[in-house]
Parts: C-alpha cells; structure tokens; sequence
C-alpha cells in the first residue's frame, strides 16, 4: 500500500496544517501599535554579575533591547551580596545563575528558573516581573544557548507588552 505523508497522518487521526494569508484590521493594527508604544514607557532592569569574556555579546543584547523602545538600567553585583538591590524598572532580567537565585531567594539551577516569572519589588514599592535567563559568558562558552537566551528576551518582551 502506497501513501503519501497527508493521507497517512489523516490515517491515523492528524489533521494537516494549511497556511493561510491573514490579514490584520486597521483595528487589530491599532492594537499592536498601541501595545509596541507601551514599551517606550517602559524601563527595564538588567541584572547580572560581572561580564567577563563576553562585553560585545552583553552590548548586543542592551542594544536590541533599546532598539525596542526600553529605557535600561544594567545593575552589576557580587554574587555573595546578601543585600537587596533597588530595582527602578517595570521588568527585571536576571542574567545567569546566581542572578537568579539573587532575585528569586531560589537556589535553583538555570534551567529550573528559566521560564517562570518570579516577582521583586520595585522603587515604587510595586511587585515587577522577573525573566531569568543565561549569563552572556554562559552562551559564549556553549554557543547552543544562545537561541534560548533570545527566546527569553522575547518571552520577556510579551510579559512587558501585557502589563
């Protein structure tokens, strides 16, 4: 019996994808633009310790994100600090492990913190999310990272776009 790949996955109950062409309304248009805006209002909080290897990486990085609009305030610390930082932004990214495990009082590794939003306090005494991703250096050394640290920066984008 000779199948082709689309009759076999309807075979077996999977329906096909099919691209369409969507156009957005003026009105849906409106929104986006509305919501890109949001984000020149916006300051974010960089959090990281020391850069090392990876200067230019970490500059690229601080570019994109102003690219997008955002004011940035890049706070350098000393992984043994025990005292809080004071975070001026409405969106905090931790930069690496022990940035993490600082914002979030978790003593998680890397992967278990990527991909949830943790909260620390604000200036203003607001709770602001927190997007843990790798530390520059980290992605350097195992460039395979480096996909997933721009994953995180877009994930946190979405997160500043819906506050």
């Amino acid at each position: 019996m000779n199948m082709n790949k689309t009759s076999l996955l309807k075979e077996i109950g999977i329906t096909s994808w099919v691209l369409r062409d969507v156009g957005l309304s003026s009105l849906d248009s409106s929104l986006v633009e509305q919501k890109v805006d949001r984000l020149k209002n916006m300051k974010w909080t960089l959090c990281t310790t020391q850069i090392f290897k990876s200067q230019e990486l970490f500059k690229k990085i601080l570019k994109t994100i102003l690219d997008m609009g955002v004011e940035c305030e890049v706070i350098y610390f000393d992984h043994l600090q025990k005292e809080k930082i004071e975070v001026a932004g409405e969106l905090v990214i931790g930069f690496g492990q022990a940035a993490g495990q600082f914002l979030s009082k978790e003593k998680s590794n890397i992967e278990d913190m990527r991909e949830i939003v943790f909260e620390v306090g604000n200036q203003l005494g607001n709770d602001v999310p927190v997007v843990i991703t790798f530390h520059p250096d980290e992605v350097l050394a195992q460039y395979e990272l480096k996909k997933l640290l721009w994953q995180d920066l877009l994930w946190a984008r979405s997160i500043a776009l819906e506050l």
